[in-house]
């Protein structure tokens, strides 16, 4: 034991203070197996242990208000709505959907939403996810629901009484406003797709299969009543006893399906043949409904469905609500929502800005951006912060980097050592040194313009871009990056643990010998003492004395990762992101340690394809599918568990350790307990609950996380972190 200790003790050396684990040690010989602290141990030298408190909220810039697929939508009246879909991605509108903020992200999509009233309502959606508000989702709170499947529908009949169906069968059922939901037993394993009750008692659910269950009496049994005999049910809505209405696919055709006799057998109303499925429907009466799906169909009906009219848009109709008012949403397309405040007369698209694959963009004062399109000479141009875009093209084949001085003083640089500059809007074609491509550009000033490329090309112009010079280079490597770091100082990285230092503006440059011959894809410095460079194998190197030494880190459970871009605000907090992925990784204690954050998107097809900083120190990233975020002041509100603590580690108390769920914390010697916070970290340091600290006594319940080391943080109301402990699950 006095080993595992030790390598506890090793692990945590950098981030964790030492009296917060003795605390914990005599917990920990008594109550934790020696298989459980082997599995622990593994865990944390894989995954490296992070010390970041606050994850900051990433925003949207492009398009607005952001790029994810949307699958539900719910309305209480014609003002007041909420979204969901992927990445976690929650948000809300007052004023009828011409306007939308986002409330939510995290790691799993939502698939159904449903409020009671303006304040309480639920989220559900993949791997059991389960979150609840009661402030109008300001904010949201996991609830356990003791399983990992996935969820694709909610309904509550009153403040405490609902139901989740999901995946294989899973029905679940609360009475308790979801603070506990107990399965319940139902006579199939088909897909549950859609859930409609009309009173506390009588409810019907549907499959994938095209079964159709009912229950009678608030759950307790279900029975199967019909078989539609179609592929595929994906919505389903109980007018009243005896109609309902139903939508899905058979035989790759979108299917209407409508029952006069409660879900007994069911009628074959409306075949779409031109579209191959139809997810969604939305009746206030018998007579007049609306049903979306694939290829951006959409039909209504006023007259029981005896016809339909059929309109198209951008985008699958993923869902649809409607009220008796006239108004009508639509969810359809990477994060838009169609709007009509009259009965579908006239329609009001809420996404702005462009879809485009972007390969990188470029700000300065975070007022002017630039966006350069992947594969494509195309540029977006934006003079208001990303309020609006205005399209131009540079008169390369393919753009690669762009730097400006001033907005209407700038270059891009791509392939074939193409290299154009802008004057005024007005793009000329610039006589370039080389045929090379070229990979990066930036400027020093206004007059002096740096840029790199392959083969080992380095190029300067003294004259803000007009001509350019090929200097002499020690390497034919191909050059990826380069930092200004003085008008006579500079850093280049490239291909095959390239790195290159001049102190002479370029006359002569020393070649930097690494340990890793990985290519090095970024280079960081935040003056002539600190710097970073970054590449392939996930490794990090770090120096403290301007170059003379690098220290090799990496980033955790990563091994054969590429770090395209990384950044720095500060001696201490930094951000890189990954090839080919959407993870963007923090450290706050200059690059020892690194945690890995949301960020904007969670879904895999859609990877960040660069990180900038503009001079204000407000972080850009840029991806796929037009995605463009950023982070303002990303050096605010950010704790380090390094950072001196206020009070000694006697001021809480927390047990049991290990503790099955529930975790009991003491607070009756923290001054001010009303205004602190307690934030629940995993050893990645990732936030997993989150609560304020009310009384002398909490009672948290971590029953949804899995076993393992956590964090226990209280923060004080002006953010400083006044008291840490160590907690161990094991259930």
């Amino acid at each position: 034991m006095f080993l595992v200790e030790q390598q506890l003790r090793k692990l945590f050396k950098t981030s964790v203070r030492i009296s917060a684990f003795d605390n914990c040690t005599g917990n920990f010989r008594k109550m934790l197996s020696q298989r459980f602290l082997t599995l622990l141990l593994l865990t944390l030298a894989l995954s490296g242990v992070s010390s970041l408190l606050h994850a900051q909220k990433w925003e949207w810039v492009n398009p607005n208000p952001h790029n994810n697929k949307l699958f539900s939508i719910f309305f209480l009246n014609s003002d007041l709505g909420w979204a969901a879909g992927e990445s976690g991605t929650i948000m809300q509108t007052t004023d009828g959907g011409m306007h939308w903020e986002v409330q939510n992200y995290g790691r799993d999509s939502i698939h159904s939403l449903f409020f009671i009233d303006e304040n309480t309502g639920w989220a559900i959606g993949n791997s059991g996810t389960c979150l609840h508000t009661n402030n109008g989702g300001a904010d949201w709170t996991p609830q356990n629901t003791n399983t990992s499947r996935n969820f694709s529908s909610i309904y509550f009949v009153n403040a405490n009484e609902g139901w989740i169906a999901g995946q294989k069968g899973v029905l679940l059922h609360t009475i308790n406003g979801g603070q506990s939901w107990l399965e319940q037993d139902v006579p199939t394993f088909s897909d549950l797709s859609a859930i409609s009750f009309i009173n506390n008692q009588e409810g019907w659910v549907s499959t994938r299969t095209g079964i159709i269950l009912r229950t009678a009496d608030g759950g307790v049994n279900w029975s199967s009543i019909a078989n539609a005999n179609v592929d595929r049910i994906n919505d389903i809505q109980f007018i009243d006893k005896k109609n309902a209405w139903a939508v899905g696919k058979d035989n790759f055709k979108g299917i209407i399906l409508r029952s006069i006799n409660g879900g007994i057998t069911w009628k074959k109303l409306f075949v779409v043949d031109n579209s191959p499925e139809l997810y969604a429907l939305h009746f206030y009466s018998n007579d007049k409904g609306w049903v979306s799906g694939e290829l951006g169909l959409f039909l209504q009906t006023e007259n029981t469905g005896l016809s339909w009219d059929q309109y198209f848009f951008e985008g699958n109709g993923r869902d649809i609500f409607a009220l008796a008012s006239g108004d009508i949403w639509i969810t359809n397309g990477p994060g838009n929502i169609r709007t009509s405040h009259n009965q579908g007369a006239d329609w009001f698209n809420n996404s702005k800005g462009f879809l485009d694959n972007l390969k990188t963009t470029y700000s300065k004062d975070n007022v002017n951006i630039w966006a350069l399109v992947e594969d494509s000479n195309k540029i977006y141009i934006s003079n208001n912060g990303g309020v609006s875009w205005e399209e131009s093209a540079s008169l390369l084949q393919k753009n690669n980097a762009c730097s400006y001085y001033h907005p209407a003083q700038g270059v891009v640089v791509g392939e074939n050592g193409g290299i154009a500059r802008v004057e005024n809007k007005l793009w000329i074609h610039v006589a370039s040194p080389t045929n090379h491509q070229l990979n990066q550009v930036k400027f020093w000033n206004s007059q002096i313009v740096w840029s790199v490329g392959d083969k080992g090309t380095i190029l300067k112009s003294s004259n803000g871009g007009q001509d350019w010079t090929s200097l002499t280079s020690p390497t034919s490597t191909d050059l990826l990056d380069i930092f200004i770091l003085g008008k006579r100082e500079l850093w280049i990285v490239g291909k095959n643990g390239t790195l290159l230092h001049s102190i002479d503006a370029g006359l002569n440059w020393t070649v930097v010998p690494l340990s890793d011959e990985g290519d090095i894809l970024s280079v960081e410095f935040i003056n002539n003492k600190y710097g970073w460079i970054a590449g392939e194998h996930s490794l990090i190197y770090t120096t403290q004395n301007g170059g003379q030494d690098w220290i090799a880190h990496y980033l955790p459970n990563n091994l054969h990762e590429t770090i395209t871009n990384i950044v720095f605000t500060s001696r201490t907090n930094g951000y890189c992101i990954v090839k080919n992925s959407n993870h963007i990784y923090h450290t706050i204690d200059g690059g020892e340690n690194w945690s890995l954050e949301y960020g904007l998107v969670n879904v895999k097809s859609r990877p960040y394809t660069h990180l900038g900083k503009s001079e204000d120190k407000t972080l850009f990233i840029a991806g796929l599918e037009g995605t463009i975020g950023k982070l303002k002041k990303p050096d605010e509100g950010i704790v380090s568990t390094s950072a001196p603590i206020q009070k000694t580690m006697e001021t809480i108390s927390c047990y049991p350790s290990p503790s099955q769920g529930k975790l009991y914390v003491e607070l009756a010697l923290l001054s001010d307990v009303s205004k602190a916070e307690l934030i629940i970290q995993d050893v990645l340091g990732r936030q997993v609950f989150r609560q304020a600290a009310t009384s002398e006594q909490a009672i948290i319940d971590l029953s949804f996380c899995q076993d393992g080391l956590y964090f226990l943080n209280v923060i004080s109301s002006t953010g400083l972190l006044v008291a840490q402990r160590k907690v161990v699950i094991k259930k």
